[in-house]
């Protein structure tokens, strides 16, 4: 459905902040003859933001594309019995998934950490290692840096 303007009413939406500390309520928002939706995120060429008094993203979709590609990947690679072959399918595969839309974004610390617990969680299934140490080394030989650094190329790059 479709306004005088080419307005596509299906798809629009009102980003609001919701949640019992911000109880109040609105008015019904009517564009043409349709009534907008109020949501707490959408997506916009990829990306994920999120209503709030700052812009922020949210990268819960990256963490199930990541455990998505990465078990449908292992399952099917864990037969071959060479732990290169999973990591070289990881870097291939579920890193870019990871990291899609992540230059134009401006994560936090915290949300960095978080995307390298998810690499390290990776790493540690593919060749059955916990300790820290030994996870830092085995990522720093294959090639599997520190997303921050991953971050910065992709800013360079974009830029």
């Amino acid at each position: 459905m479709y306004d005088g303007n080419k307005n596509n009413l299906t798809v629009s939406l009102i980003v609001m902040r919701v949640g019992p500390r911000w109880n109040a309520s609105c008015a019904q928002f009517v564009l043409g003859s349709a009534t907008l939706k109020f949501c707490d995120s959408i997506k916009y060429l990829g990306v994920y933001l999120k209503a709030g008094k700052k812009f922020s993203c949210t990268y819960d979709h990256s963490k199930l594309k990541l455990y998505s590609s990465f078990n449908a990947l292992y399952s099917r690679s864990k037969s071959t019995n060479s732990e290169l072959v999973s990591v070289t399918l990881v870097k291939s595969f579920c890193l870019p998934a990871l990291l899609y839309g992540i230059e134009v974004t401006d994560p936090s610390k915290s949300v960095l950490r978080m995307l390298n617990n998810l690499i390290n969680r990776a790493v540690y299934r593919i060749v059955n290692v916990s300790d820290k140490d030994s996870i830092a080394d085995i990522r720093h030989f294959v090639g599997l840096h520190d997303i921050e650094l991953f971050h910065k190329q992709r800013i360079a790059n974009f830029v």
